[in-house]
């Protein structure tokens, strides 16, 4: 699984040394690790710049082939040329 998410290198390294990004991807490697069809993924890319983004979104495309993906993220821009459907909800509390 290491291998699948980048982190093989850093095997010996405590999670806490992680860059954030790494985090990211152990958090997804995680998830994989439990076999699980549906991988639930809570804003993957927030606070990342664009490259970071651009990483990140080709790691969840490369491992999570043949899963059903559930992703709930703000960043609209960064998800449309990663996913094959969106659905959006938007609300507005204002006075």
């Amino acid at each position: 699984m290491l291998d699948a998410i980048g982190l093989a290198a850093r095997a010996d390294e405590p999670a806490a040394q992680l860059v954030y990004g790494e985090k990211h991807a152990l958090d997804l490697g995680l998830a994989l690790a439990t076999d699980a069809p549906l991988i639930l993924l809570d804003e993957p890319i927030a606070g990342m710049n664009r490259a970071e983004a651009a990483r990140a979104l080709a790691l969840i495309r490369a491992t999570t082939a043949g899963r059903t993906l559930l992703v709930i993220e703000h960043d609209m821009d960064g998800m449309r040329s990663s996913v094959s459907r969106i659905a959006f909800q938007c609300w507005y509390a204002g006075a």
